[in-house]
């Protein structure tokens, strides 16, 4: 019984990465897992972790999560963070080297913006399970949707987290995405494509405003199969009828 209870708290997708190696990746990657998952359910430090003890906080939030997202950019392993990992106060050593002993954890290292994956024999030596036993996947700015749409169905096939379309959450991202997308429409407004992507989310929007709904939200829920979990991600026209892929178009956060 009570490890049902200890697995049935586990709703959360944990994200770690390295502020000044793949900040903007991260809160990309923060913006659709809450779209996929629920806009409670997914940690990321700069907006979750409030006041008090880091460590504490770090702690209580892998001790609630079904699954550790590793971001991973070209510097998370240069000579300066290199020497950060081997520190015991390093913040990102410990979320990982946590979440790594935790057998509850699903982990799932991700590159971002061209990384590689790191040395092995050169990460210290309780981080190299990370790569030496957990499959490593890769984002990229060409295949941005895709391969985060790819993620959130790997995570919600692996987790048994049930994805859900977050309506509230997906029109703020949706009209965040959009305002992005419309200042830089008018720097170019010979950019037909762009015109074209920008016209069809104004309709978009236009019919949400206008009282009808374009996207129905999946319900959520633990242990279901593949075809009613990850297979209805892709279910809600929000995700697959997303704002265009901006490249690295600045965001705030």
């Amino acid at each position: 019984m009570m490890g049902d209870l200890q697995s049935a708290s586990r709703e959360h997708i944990f994200i770690s990465y390295r502020r000044d190696d793949a900040r903007g990746a991260s809160g990309r990657l923060y913006d659709w897992l809450r779209i996929g998952f629920g806009r409670g359910h997914v940690f990321r430090d700069v907006h979750s972790i409030g006041v008090g003890r880091w460590r504490d906080k770090i702690n209580d939030a892998l001790a609630r999560s079904a699954a550790c997202v590793a971001v991973i950019g070209p510097r998370w392993a240069n000579a300066d963070n290199l020497s950060r990992l081997n520190r015991a106060d390093d913040m990102v050593r410990h979320e990982l080297a946590t979440a790594l002993a935790d057998r509850d954890i699903v982990m799932v290292p991700t590159l971002v913006e061209g990384a590689e994956v790191p040395k092995a024999a050169a990460l210290p030596r309780l981080l190299r399970p990370l790569f030496d036993t957990w499959n490593a996947r890769r984002v990229t700015e060409d295949r941005w949707e895709n391969d985060t749409r790819s993620l959130i169905a790997e995570l919600a096939e692996e987790t048994r987290l049930m994805a859900q379309g977050d309506e509230p959450g997906a029109l703020a991202a949706y009209r965040r995405m959009l305002g992005i997308a419309e200042a830089l429409t008018a720097r170019d407004p010979a950019n037909a494509q762009w015109q074209t992507d920008v016209a069809a989310s104004c309709a978009k929007l236009s019919l949400v405003d206008h009282g009808q709904s374009i996207g129905r939200p999946c319900s959520r829920s633990r242990g279901k199969s593949r075809d009613s979990s990850s297979s209805k991600i892709f279910g809600d026209p929000w995700l697959r009828q997303a704002p265009p892929d901006l490249g690295s178009a600045p965001r705030s956060g």
